[in-house]
C-alpha cells in the first residue's frame, strides 16, 4: 500500500481548492480509496472534516466520526494480524500516550483522560486527569448503569478531614441509584441512609462498608488515637473491628437484624435443614436487644433446635443451645477417619464442656460456702452451700450452719480415743480427708486439694527436749524381712520430688539429719542414697545432693558441701570412695596423688617412638579462663600455663575427650543455663612423652659428641707439622666415589661431592633421619664428577645419613651432623 498526499496549488488569482489523502491499493480506483477530504468552504458547501480508513460505501461514502476505521469489505490480505484495528509505535525514550481533552474552546481545553506508557518504563498508566473514574455498563434495554466508581473523596477520620482519600464504590445496579456518599475505602451495595436510620460512623474509613436498605456492615480498622489524629507514618492506635448496623430505633416489621455465622457444604436440594440446605447451618448469632444490650447464642441451628421458650433468638447475654435428647451427635466414621453425623439413642449433651475439667480433676478450695446450680429455666445461679459435721457413712454427716467450722471440745483434760485393734486391715482406724473409703493405715490422711504447697500432716512441739515424731518399729519378722521406721514415697511434682526434707536451726552443733548405722553383721551404712529413673525424659539422676549456703554472710566462715574424714591413716580407711568418673566444677586441691599403674591392669603395652617430634608439634600457651561465657563452671581466675585441647587433638587424639556440663535449674524448676559440651585433656600422659623425649635427645647428644670427637682427632693428625708429608692423588674415572660432606657438622648448608662411572645407568642420593626413616631422594643426572649443595634451614638438629645408590646397589653411606 502507498500513503499519498495530493496538493494542488493554483497561483495568481486562484486559491487552494482541494486537498486529498488516500490509501492507494493498485487494484482499486482512487474514488473508492478516498479516506479523507478537506475542502475550502468558499468553493464547496459540503465540506468533509473527518478522517476515514477503509471502505465507506455502506456508510454513506463518508466517515461517521472525526476518525473512523472500517475493517469491513477488506478485499486484500492485510500486512497486519487479523483483528488489529489500531496500533501506535513509539520510541521507549519518549512518553507514548493517548490523551483526551475537553473545554469550551480550543484555548480552554484541559486534559481529562490519559492512557500512557512513561518514558523508559514497561508499565501502563490509566489516568483520570481531572475528576473521578466511572465504569458503566448497559443492560439489555440499553439503559446505561453505573457499576463502579473510583473517586477522590474526603476521609472520615474523627476530628480530621483527610483530603484526596481513595474511595471505591461498587453499586448494586439493576435500577438502584449508584452510591453517591461513600463511607469507607471500599463501598458495596447501596447508599447508606442518613439520620436516625443510618448505621455508618465517621471512623469507618480504612475498610469495607456494605449496605442494603437500612442494614449495613463494616469490616476494617478503627482509629483509637486519643487526639483523633490520622497522619501517615505516625498513627499507631488502630483496632480491627467487625461491625453491623440496623435501624434498631424502628425495628418493626423487619428488625432487629442479627449478626449470624453460617456454615454451608455442597448443597442438597432435598435437605431442608443443615449445612447442605439452602440456608445452611447456623452456628452462632448475636441479636441486639436495645441500644445497650445484645444477646449471643451459640450451638445448634435455631431453625431446628430453638433457644429457650421456642424462640429463634437467644434469651440472655450468652445462651448455649444444647443438642436435644436423641438429636444428631458426632459418631466415628471408620470409612475415612472423619466424623459423620448420626443418632445416639436418646442421650443428649449439655452444650458446654471443659476439656481438662473432668471428674478425675482435683477440686479447688471453695472461697465461700456458696455454690452454682441450675434453676428450672436452665439459668446458672448462685445459692448458699451446705455445711459439714459428724455422722455415719450411711446417713451422711450432721450439718453445721453454713459459714461455720465444726469442732469437738473435751473438758477436764480428757482424751478422745479411737479404741480397738481389730484383726485385719481397714478396721478401727482414723481416716482424714476421704469419703467413707477403706483406710490403708491406722492413721490414713489424704490431702487432695489443688492448693500449691499444701501439707498433709503438720506437727509442732514447743516443749524443751521435744521430739516432733517418735517412730518405734520393733516387730520381729521371718528371715530376710525388713523393718522401716520411716518410708517415704513422693511423686507428681513437675520439678522437685523430695522423699524427706529436714531443716534444723540454732544451737552450737546443728544437723539437718543425723543418721547412724550400728551393729550390722555385714555392713553398717549411715546414709544410703540412690536415684533411679523410672520414666523417660529425666534430665539427670543424683544419688545424693549436698549444698551449703552462708545465708548470714559471716566473714571468715568456712563452708563444706561435704565434709568426710577417716579417723585412721590406714590404707584401708578412706574419707571418700567414688566408684565411677569424678567431675569437679572448680579448683581441685590435693597434697599428693597416686594413679593405678600395675602391669597386671594393662594390655597392648608398647614403647613410645618419635617423642621429640611429638613435643616439637605441641604449642604451650599462657592464658586466662573466660569467666563470663559459662560462669556456672566456676573457672579459676589465676593466670594459666598449659595446652589447648583443639591444638593437641590433631597430634594426640587419644588424649582429648569431651565432657558435658549439665543444665542448671533454680528451686522452681526454671532452667537457668543450658547444658553444653567442652573438651578435656589428659595432662598425665605427657609425663611419659616428656621422659621418652629426653631419652631421645640424650641419644642424639651422645652421637653428636662422638662425631665431634672423631672430627677433632682427624684435624689434630692433619695439623701435625713435625711429620714429613707427601700428597698423593689417586684417581679412577670409572670408580664410584662418595665424599664426606663439607663442612661437617654444618648449620644451614653443606656440600657433597661424588663420582659416577660412564657406565652408570641410574644413580640416586638418599637421605635418612636418626631412626632410619627415608626423608629425601635425589636423582643424579650425568656421569663423572658431581656435586650436591644441601640446604637444611628447617631441619632439626641431629645426626643424619646419606647413601649413594648406583644401578640399584648402595655404593657408599656417610653420616652428617646438623647443628646450630
Amino acid at each position: 500500500m502507498k500513503f499519498k498526499f495530493y496538493l494542488l496549488l493554483l497561483t495568481g488569482t486562484f486559491l487552494i481548492t482541494e486537498i486529498h489523502a488516500q490509501w492507494d491499493p493498485p487494484a482499486l480506483t482512487p474514488i473508492n480509496n478516498r479516506w479523507a477530504q478537506l475542502q475550502n468552504p468558499a468553493f464547496f458547501a459540503n465540506d468533509i472534516r473527518s478522517v476515514g480508513i477503509g471502505y465507506f460505501t455502506t456508510f454513506g461514502a463518508n466517515p461517521l466520526a472525526y476518525l473512523h476505521i472500517n475493517q469491513f469489505f477488506l478485499t486484500q490480505s492485510p500486512a497486519f494480524a487479523p483483528g488489529e484495528m489500531f496500533r501506535t509505535d513509539a520510541n521507549s525514550a519518549n512518553i507514548s500516550a493517548w490523551r483526551m481533552y475537553t473545554g469550551a474552546n480550543a484555548a480552554g481545553s484541559l486534559e481529562r483522560f490519559a492512557l500512557f506508557v512513561p518514558a523508559f518504563s514497561p508499565h501502563v498508566t490509566l489516568q483520570a486527569s481531572t475528576g473521578d473514574f466511572f465504569f458503566r455498563t448497559a443492560n439489555p434495554a440499553s439503559v446505561t448503569q453505573e457499576r463502579m466508581h473510583i473517586m477522590q473523596g474526603n476521609g472520615n477520620q474523627i476530628g480530621v478531614v483527610q483530603p484526596n482519600a481513595t474511595k471505591v464504590n461498587i453499586s448494586y445496579g439493576a435500577g438502584y441509584n449508584p452510591i453517591s456518599s461513600p463511607v469507607a475505602m471500599l463501598n458495596l451495595g447501596l447508599d447508606a441512609p442518613v439520620g436516625p436510620n443510618g448505621g455508618q460512623r465517621t471512623w469507618m474509613d480504612v475498610g469495607t462498608f456494605m449496605c442494603a436498605s437500612s442494614d449495613n456492615m463494616y469490616v476494617g480498622m478503627k482509629n483509637e488515637d486519643p487526639a483523633g489524629q490520622f497522619i501517615p507514618g505516625t498513627a499507631d492506635r488502630m483496632d480491627a473491628v467487625v461491625n453491623w448496623g440496623d435501624n434498631l430505633a424502628n425495628p418493626q416489621p423487619y428488625g432487629p437484624d442479627n449478626f449470624r455465622f453460617i456454615f454451608t457444604e455442597v448443597q442438597n436440594p432435598a435437605t431442608a435443614t443443615g449445612a447442605a440446605s439452602t440456608n445452611g447451618l447456623e452456628t452462632m448469632r448475636i441479636t441486639p436487644i436495645n441500644a445497650t444490650c445484645a444477646y449471643t447464642g451459640i450451638g445448634g441451628d435455631p431453625a431446628v433446635n430453638p433457644y429457650s421458650g421456642g424462640n429463634a433468638i437467644p434469651q440472655t447475654t450468652l445462651e448455649v443451645n444444647a443438642l436435644a435428647p436423641g438429636g444428631p451427635l458426632p459418631v466415628p466414621n471408620t470409612t475415612n477417619g472423619y466424623t459423620a453425623v448420626g443418632l445416639n439413642g436418646g442421650t443428649g449433651r449439655s452444650g458446654l464442656r471443659f476439656t481438662d475439667l473432668t471428674s478425675n480433676s482435683a477440686p479447688s478450695v471453695n472461697p465461700s460456702t456458696n455454690v452454682l446450680t441450675v434453676n428450672a429455666d436452665g439459668d446458672v445461679i448462685l445459692v448458699p452451700g451446705g455445711g459439714g459435721g459428724i455422722g455415719t457413712c450411711a446417713a451422711g454427716p450432721t450439718t453445721f450452719a453454713p459459714g461455720t467450722n465444726g469442732a469437738i471440745n473435751l473438758t477436764n483434760n480428757n482424751n478422745f480415743y479411737f479404741e480397738g485393734n481389730g484383726a485385719g486391715t481397714g478396721v478401727n482406724n482414723v481416716v482424714i480427708g476421704k469419703t467413707c473409703t477403706p483406710p490403708v493405715a491406722k492413721l490414713d490422711v489424704l490431702q487432695a486439694s489443688t492448693a500449691v504447697g499444701s501439707t498433709a500432716v503438720a506437727i509442732t512441739n514447743t516443749d524443751a527436749f521435744g521430739i516432733g515424731v517418735n517412730l518405734n518399729v520393733t516387730g520381729a519378722g521371718p528371715a530376710f524381712s525388713s523393718n522401716n521406721a520411716l518410708m517415704s514415697f513422693v511423686m507428681g511434682g513437675t520439678f522437685n520430688n523430695n522423699g524427706i526434707v529436714s531443716t534444723a536451726f540454732g544451737g552450737q552443733n546443728t544437723a539437718g539429719g543425723d543418721f547412724k548405722g550400728n551393729a550390722g553383721s555385714v555392713q553398717n551404712i549411715g546414709v544410703s542414697g540412690s536415684a533411679n529413673s523410672t520414666t523417660a525424659g529425666t534430665l539427670f539422676d543424683i544419688g545424693g545432693k549436698f549444698t551449703v549456703n552462708n545465708v548470714s554472710n559471716i566473714a571468715g566462715l568456712t563452708e563444706y558441701g561435704i565434709y568426710a574424714s577417716a579417723t585412721t591413716a590406714s590404707p584401708n580407711y578412706w574419707a571418700g570412695w567414688f566408684q565411677g568418673n569424678l567431675n569437679v566444677n572448680g579448683t581441685y586441691y590435693m597434697n599428693s596423688s597416686v594413679f593405678a599403674s600395675d602391669r597386671n591392669l594393662k594390655t597392648n603395652i608398647d614403647s613410645i617412638t618419635n617423642a621429640l617430634n611429638i613435643i616439637e608439634q605441641l604449642k604451650p600457651k599462657t592464658f586466662d579462663f573466660d569467666q563470663t561465657v559459662h560462669p556456672q563452671m566456676r573457672l579459676s581466675d589465676a593466670h594459666q600455663y598449659g595446652l589447648i585441647a583443639q591444638d593437641v587433638e590433631p597430634i594426640l587424639p587419644d588424649l582429648v575427650s569431651e565432657a558435658t556440663f549439665p543444665a542448671q535449674y533454680d528451686s522452681l524448676g526454671n532452667q537457668t543455663s543450658a547444658s553444653f559440651t567442652y573438651k578435656t585433656l589428659n595432662y598425665n600422659a605427657f609425663i611419659a612423652i616428656l621422659i621418652r623425649g629426653m631419652q631421645e635427645q640424650n641419644a642424639k647428644i651422645d652421637s653428636l659428641e662422638n662425631q665431634m670427637n672423631s672430627c677433632c682427632e682427624m684435624n689434630a693428625r692433619t695439623a701435625n707439622n713435625n711429620t714429613n708429608q707427601t700428597d698423593v692423588t689417586l684417581t679412577n674415572s670409572e670408580s664410584v666415589v662418595l665424599d664426606q660432606n663439607v663442612p661437617n657438622p654444618f648449620a644451614e648448608q653443606t656440600t657433597i661431592t661424588y663420582n659416577l662411572p660412564s657406565t652408570t645407568k641410574k644413580a640416586q642420593m638418599m637421605f635418612y633421619d636418626v631412626q632410619g626413616k627415608l626423608i629425601k631422594v635425589v636423582d643424579l643426572a650425568g656421569t663423572g664428577k658431581g656435586q650436591l649443595n644441601v640446604f637444611a634451614d628447617d631441619l632439626s638438629n641431629g645426626v643424619y645419613s646419606y647413601a649413594l645408590v648406583v644401578d640399584g646397589q648402595v655404593s657408599d653411606t656417610k653420616r652428617m651432623v646438623k647443628t646450630n
